[in-house]
This record gives structure tokens, sequence and C-alpha cells, in this order.
């Protein structure tokens, strides 16, 4: 695994996050998904409206992430076989 990136092994556990708008597409979130009962500053996420990763900043909003970021994000292979997976599923949604 890459730079200590964790990955979810399960998906089970939904907080209630603050609003926060994805920084790629705008769509104002509050809700993310994990084993872990919140995200922590600095964890990946990936939005399921644009499927674009973002990172979680110390309140718990949406950043971008550095072009580093973003290649460390696409070394972990399992972070970028979910991504892939959203991709699909915003591609499968879109009319």
């Amino acid at each position: 695994m890459s730079a200590g990136i964790e990955v979810p092994t399960k998906f089970d556990r939904t907080s209630q996050l603050p609003a926060s708008a994805c920084p790629t597409c705008g769509k104002v979130l509050d809700a993310a998904t994990g084993d872990a009962p919140k995200p922590s500053p600095g964890d990946f996420t990936i939005c399921l409206c644009c499927a674009e990763p973002a990172l979680f900043d110390d309140d718990l909003a949406l950043g971008a992430p550095t072009g580093e970021e973003v290649e460390e994000f696409y070394a972990v292979p399992e972070l970028a076989r979910m991504q892939a997976l959203a991709a699909r599923r915003v591609r499968d949604q879109t009319p």
C-alpha cells in the first residue's frame, strides 16, 4: 500500500458530516460511508456524483487533492478500482 493510505475493507458505517461541496462537481454532500465511525482529516473519498477523488480537511469538509495526492490515490490499486466502479455507476446513471 502506498504512503500509508488505509483502504476500507467493508462499508458498513455511514457518518453524517457537515455539508460541503465536492471540489470537482459542486454537489453538496453531507455523509460518508466506510468502516470507521467517521473519516479523519486527510482521508481520501470518492464523490458518488462525479466519481472524482477528494480529501477531507481538518473540518471534514471536502477539498481538492493536489496533483501529487491524486497520483498517490491512483497508486493504490484498491482505490483505483473503487474509483473505476464509481465512474461506471455515474456513467450508467447519466441519461
